[in-house]
């Protein structure tokens, strides 16, 4: 059976394996030129640890909206392009929460979950629709 990463799913995973799985599909999302240019920053520019970490932020959510824009375009023409684009937008979902910005202690997976399938109907066309999406996710997130 094949895993759709919803709620159920992620919640009886191995967290190890998640994170195998979802740095797998960001490495073959996004290329190494893209990776150095989005954590390339510039010394002078950052002057002080908050704005270090500010970048530091801001590279992870294009990181991942890059990705999420992608997939679409990695799915196109396979039979079940639309969920397999699903599935893998709620595990890319995953690891911007778990791994990327470490909410598993102020947010609970199931409101997460519930986030990413309203995301998911709404589903952002392009990179840039997904970053204002992150974005806002976080957002509302620090508000918890």
């Amino acid at each position: 059976m094949e895993r759709d990463y919803t709620y159920q799913c992620i919640r009886a995973m191995d967290k190890e394996e998640l994170t195998e799985y979802s740095l797998r599909i960001l490495h073959r999302l996004i290329s190494e030129d893209i990776l150095r240019d989005l954590y390339r920053y510039d010394d002078e520019e950052f002057e002080g640890e908050e704005k270090a970490h500010m970048a530091h932020i801001d590279a992870m959510v294009k990181m991942h909206a890059i990705a999420l824009g992608q997939l679409p375009t990695l799915f196109e023409g396979s039979d079940q392009a639309i969920q397999n684009t699903q599935r893998m937008t709620r595990l890319l979902m995953w690891h911007f929460y778990a791994i990327a910005f470490h909410l598993e202690q102020t947010v609970d997976l199931e409101i997460h979950c519930a986030e990413v399938e309203k995301m998911i109907a709404a589903q952002p066309e392009n990179a840039l629709a997904w970053s204002n999406q992150l974005t806002e996710l976080l957002y509302r997130y620090a508000e918890i």
